[in-house]
């Protein structure tokens, strides 16, 4: 018996997952969550086996990476994936130990459901090339890393991307327009050769973005408060 936890903005994405993949003596959906936050309650009281995570929502690589660090044996499936190099790689780097791409069928998905609690990994040859290229490329990691820069104020943005907040968020909460904060988006993307805004929080994660000690004594964008 697979227990499983489904993790969803969508309630009707949630309640056809539910309906779709129960299955008596083989598969027991034991709960739902609309958040990270009811998902990492669940993972604590029910301990699935597998916990299913809707990744295709702007919060999607924030939840994954917020549910699979208190994780304990319960293995995570990322949901709603482009199946192209980067988001894959990025959901592995987020915790993810299989995934299911937006184009696949019932049978993929209970694939990737057993493989997970096989600890076996069913993806393209090309999507496995890119895993691979990462992991030589954090392998071959001793201190040559690039490092890039920015502005205090493009870096202060870079952290409120990394928390998940949108333009019009950032805006409020840095008292600035959102014409001045999309502009400070799109240089920051063009100063870390990225496109997405994902891939930014990314570079900020791995330590590849330069901060000054200055800035490590000022005010944190955790002042920003965003309601709910």
């Amino acid at each position: 018996m697979i227990k499983i936890v489904i993790v969803s903005f969508v309630r009707l994405y949630r309640e056809g997952l539910r309906s779709l993949l129960q299955e008596p003596g083989k598969i027991e959906i034991v709960g739902v969550a609309e958040d990270r936050h009811r998902a990492i309650d669940l993972l604590r009281d029910l301990e699935p086996d597998v916990i299913l995570v809707d990744t295709s929502g702007p919060q999607g690589l924030v939840t994954l990476r917020g549910i699979t660090a208190q994780a304990n044996r319960t293995r995570a499936v990322a949901l709603g994936v482009q199946e192209i190099a980067e988001e894959v790689v990025a959901c592995a780097e987020a915790g993810a130990c299989g995934y299911v791409s937006r184009e696949a069928d019932s049978e993929q998905l209970r694939t990737a459901i057993h493989g997970a609690v096989q600890r076996e990994l069913h993806c393209t040859p090309q999507i496995a090339r890119a895993l691979l290229r990462r992991v030589g490329e954090l392998a071959g990691d001793s201190g040559q890393r690039r490092t890039y820069r920015l502005s205090a104020r493009e870096l202060e943005v870079t952290r409120l991307i990394d928390r998940g907040l949108s333009n019009k968020e950032i805006a409020s909460g840095l008292s600035i327009e959102l014409s001045t904060v999309k502009n400070h988006v799109h240089n920051i993307l063009h100063k870390l050769h990225v496109r997405r805004r994902w891939q930014a929080a990314e570079r900020l994660r791995s330590g590849e973005i330069y901060e000054p000690r200055s800035f490590a004594t000022r005010s944190r964008p955790a002042s920003v408060h965003v309601e709910g």
